[in-house]
């Protein structure tokens, strides 16, 4: 659960970090969400640090109680999350603990991770293919 959990961590950081790409799915809102980009707040190394130990502990916390190596997919609903508009708890959570406005960050959205047993799949926009960034080689 380690290496799942420390890859998500990475990938919503980087995503914190230096996304400016937003696609919703309809063009007027993406439009909206270009205009709204240019207001990001500046994110300090320290904030970066402390929202990346959050998130690794409450996501240690959620999968947890639903983990099984032998069942990956058993409870995946519960080790899936993301933005919409808005990130999700957890993600909000995180930010803001690290003093971030979750309202007025870099996350894309329109975006779900699912973490498994020897998986992290991502799908990041509206109506995009779900990619693996990671995926355990099987024995």
């Amino acid at each position: 659960m380690a290496e799942e959990i420390t890859l998500a961590v990475e990938w919503w950081s980087n995503e914190l970090q230096n996304n400016t790409k937003q696609d919703a799915g309809d063009s007027e809102v993406n439009l909206f969400m270009k205009v709204f980009a240019t207001r990001k707040e500046y994110l300090t190394q320290e904030q970066i640090e402390v929202f990346e130990k959050e998130l690794g502990s409450l996501l240690v916390s959620r999968c947890q109680e639903n983990w099984r190596e032998d069942n990956p997919s058993w409870c995946s609903y519960h080790r899936a999350f993301g933005v919409d508009y808005h990130p999700d708890k957890i993600l909000q959570d995180a930010l803001k603990k690290a003093g971030i406005n979750p309202e007025n960050t870099r996350l894309p959205i329109k975006t779900v991770m699912w973490i498994n047993p020897g998986q992290v799949s991502v799908r990041k926009g509206y109506g995009v293919e779900i990619e693996d960034i990671f995926l355990k080689e099987s024995k």
